[in-house]
This record gives C-alpha cells, sequence and structure tokens, in this order.
C-alpha cells in the first residue's frame, strides 16, 4: 500500500486539527517556555505557529504540504499574524541552516514513510 502524499492528508479536515493549539503547548506558552525563533515542525494548518507568532515571536512552520500551508497562509492574515510558512520536509531540517530557540512538534514522528530511515 502506498503511504498518502502530504496534500491528500488534507483533502478534508483532517482528525488531528483541532482548530485551536493543543492544550500541552498553550500551557508551555503560558509558562514562558516558547521563546526566541520558533520552529514549528509539521505545522500543517498553523494553530501552533500562529500562537508563537500571537507571542510576537519570530515564528517559522514546515509542512510537506502545501494546502495546509495555505490554509495556515490564510488563518495569519485573518488573524493579523505574522509568520512564515514553508513548504519542506521536517526530516531535513539541516537544509534550513538555521538556529532556533524553541522547536514545536506535535505528531511528526507517526508521519515516517516505509523505507526511510531519517
Amino acid at each position: 500500500m502506498t503511504p498518502p502524499e502530504p496534500d491528500d492528508l488534507y483533502a478534508s479536515l483532517p482528525p488531528w486539527d483541532i482548530g485551536r493549539p493543543q492544550p500541552a503547548f498553550l500551557a508551555l506558552a503560558a509558562a514562558g517556555a516558547v521563546r526566541g525563533q520558533v520552529l514549528d515542525v509539521g505545522c500543517g494548518t498553523g494553530e501552533h505557529t500562529l500562537m508563537a507568532a500571537g507571542l510576537g515571536l519570530d515564528v517559522t512552520g514546515i509542512d510537506p504540504a502545501a494546502r495546509a500551508l495555505c490554509t495556515a497562509g490564510d488563518k495569519a492574515r485573518d488573524r493579523g499574524r505574522t509568520a512564515r510558512f514553508l513548504l519542506h520536509d521536517g526530516r531535513q531540517l539541516a537544509y534550513l541552516q538555521e538556529s532556533f530557540g524553541t522547536v514545536l512538534d506535535c505528531g511528526l514522528p507517526h508521519l515516517r514513510r516505509p523505507g526511510c530511515e531519517s
């Protein structure tokens, strides 16, 4: 069985997209643990990226699904938030050639494709 393409996962609202940040990430943000330049790996439609942007942080969200990033960009505009969204594979972070003070991830490890060891 061939795994779905990233954009196929966003043909309709996926079950993991709850339309707001996960409570654990909100608690981390409230505790001041989200700081510096922020990277949201596998940002999907951008809820955690936009949470960090709402804190006034410099934030980048990456995802391999262009459809999800389009939605994230729309949310950013609608909410008046500034964030950078990049079409990028979270398994290839070194190619970003950047350093981050905080890295957020919600679910990326379970998305490994068969035969991919990195």
